[in-house]
């Protein structure tokens, strides 16, 4: 049975602080998400919109794409 991964950007209100990461269930991570406290990165800035997200059947490239588009925010190309 193959096993699918998620890359995904989640954003807040406003669309200018992100959110990039991986998981090997989006439903489920979403819930958690959303259910985040002040206390996490998540919680604190109310990042909870997922704008985007990509399938992997290769864990390898979910974590690949993560860290590509992780680049991108740094050099200002993932801004509003």
């Amino acid at each position: 049975m193959s096993k699918n991964y998620y890359t995904y950007i989640l954003t807040h209100q406003r669309n200018h602080i992100f959110y990039v990461g991986v998981t090997n269930n989006i439903e489920r991570r979403m819930s958690e998400h959303k259910l985040a406290t002040f206390g996490t990165h998540v919680g604190r800035y109310n990042i909870k919109k997922l704008v985007y997200f990509e399938e992997h059947s290769d864990i390898r490239v979910a974590i690949r794409r993560e860290k590509t588009i992780k680049k991108w925010k740094n050099n200002g190309r993932l801004t509003k």
